[in-house]
């Protein structure tokens, strides 16, 4: 597609391995087209109400982001996409890197991070169900990802908080709310 000056929107992986990645990035670069991964969650309207207030520097700079995302992801029938599940990719590589792609969108280029993952009450993945993933930004913001797939019971849901120099911006997705708490 690169070749014949096509623009791609691929979903995740892009490709099997690290080289192959690179490759696609080159012909793609080498066409002048554009590559894209399908990761939708920066494209979401409260998003960029959110981007465009930590950009505008009004609440200071990032400290510290944190996403946390849980749910019950059982795999109640094989036609079901949660199916997949089992396949390896673990709740990382399937549900967590779209939170990577935010938190690189908002803080920038990370410089280094760690994961870790367990299959402690999803037993029927074969790879993590819940995981927790940190990293520093070259800003020197921390950010990180939380999330088991085996959830219970839920009091978060899905929830965004931004710690700045001027208090906390928090996006509630299941309440559709962002509120700002600060002490002034």
């Amino acid at each position: 597609f690169a070749r014949n000056k096509k623009h791609i929107l691929m979903e995740k992986p892009l490709c099997n391995t690290e080289e192959e990645c690179l490759r696609l990035i080159e012909v793609c670069e080498e066409n002048h087209v554009v590559l894209m991964c399908g990761y939708p969650i920066r494209y979401w309207p409260a998003m960029h109400f959110l981007k465009d207030l930590v950009d505008s520097g009004k609440y200071g700079k990032v400290m510290q982001m944190s996403l946390w995302t849980e749910q019950l992801t059982k795999i109640d029938d094989e036609t079901s996409w949660s199916a997949s599940a089992r396949l390896g990719g673990g709740q990382f590589f399937s549900h967590g890197c779209h939170y990577v792609d935010v938190l690189m969108w908002f803080l920038g280029n990370p410089v280094s991070g760690a994961h870790f993952g367990t299959t402690v009450g999803t037993p029927w993945l074969l790879k993590e169900g819940t995981s927790t993933a940190i990293f520093r930004f070259e800003s020197g913001a921390l950010g990180y990802h939380g999330a088991p797939w085996g959830a219970r019971g839920t009091k978060l849901g899905w929830n965004l908080q931004l710690m700045m120099e001027q208090g906390l911006l928090e996006f509630d997705r299941y309440a559709a709310e962002i509120r700002l708490y600060n002490q002034n």
